[in-house]
């Protein structure tokens, strides 16, 4: 991890619609500073939609974006892999996880001849103790959405999760018995416990990937201690935000430098970035929302 070399601010409220202009402009600089060659851009999985994927194939710029479980394909995915990914032949000792990658193929315009499409890597993980602190979380979860179900059962709708986990039951007279639970539905909603992934470049080796996840991992908890300790950076005026967030980014270089001349002592380089802003790294775009 390498000293931030540049910041900047985004605009708020940053939806959906806003975030694609901002995004747009962003690659547009990035082409004209001559950053698009090795540079890599990783998001979160709170910017994934496939309209941004769109966006950035076309841009021509490398990306690494978490996955939402709304995301269907990663569902899928995750289905696929789950009998599979904890083989032996899928252990990387270097990072002590199992992972196991998938091509998927995108429908973008494409420049020259060729179909209108291009194929990204999904790379899935698995965690084995993130697993039991997930199965332990969704077990709490069901039996606290049981209890309000028997409290209300109007809560109860075909479409909703209570009807898709749990099932009302009657007998031939069509009095109501009791709730039963939908085994089969909970049981594959265990499935995805333990997993998380990302989508990126075809060709990147699984360590590399999660390696430069938890550097932004890092960045964004090491700007959240930051922020703590300066108080919730708000401020009726734009520039007073600025100016925090500046100061922010200057410590970030001095503790960065520091970090650097204390290697031997093996401790963790951290990168703090503001919550509103885009800070480049070495050759990788950090966002943060």
């Amino acid at each position: 991890m390498h000293v931030p070399i540049e910041h900047r601010l985004l605009p708020l409220p940053l939806g959906q619609l806003l975030f694609k202009h901002v995004l747009e402009v962003t690659l547009k600089e990035l082409k004209n500073a001559e950053f698009c060659k090795g540079t890599i851009l990783l998001m979160d999985r709170g910017f994934y939609s496939l309209a941004v994927i769109v966006i950035l194939l076309e841009s021509g710029f490398q990306f690494i974006m978490g996955m939402p479980l709304t995301a269907p394909f990663y569902k899928q995915a995750i289905r696929e892999a789950y009998e599979v990914i904890l083989d032996t032949e899928n252990y990387y000792p270097s990072i002590r996880i199992h992972a196991w990658t998938k091509t998927i193929s995108f429908a973008a315009p494409r420049r020259g001849r060729g179909p209108n499409s291009h194929e990204l890597a999904l790379y899935l993980f698995h965690d084995s103790q993130k697993q039991a602190d997930d199965q332990q979380r969704q077990a709490r979860k069901f039996v606290k959405m049981k209890e309000a179900l028997e409290s209300d059962r109007s809560l109860y709708k075909k479409g909703n999760s209570y009807g898709k986990y749990f099932e009302l039951e009657y007998d031939a007279d069509g009095k109501f018995v009791g709730i039963a639970n939908n085994k089969e539905a909970q049981r594959d909603k265990m499935k995805e416990c333990g997993f998380f992934g990302f989508l990126g470049p075809v060709g990147l080796n699984c360590e590399k990937v999660l390696s430069l996840v938890r550097n932004r991992d890092y960045i964004e908890k090491d700007y959240e201690c930051y922020k703590t300790r300066m108080r919730r950076p708000r401020h009726s005026l734009e520039e007073h935000l600025e100016g925090k967030i500046f100061l922010v980014y200057i410590t970030t270089i001095l503790e960065m430098r520091i970090h650097r001349r204390m290697d031997y002592l093996l401790l963790h380089c951290v990168v703090l970035i503001g919550k509103r802003s885009v800070v480049f790294i070495g050759t990788t775009w950090y966002f943060l929302d």
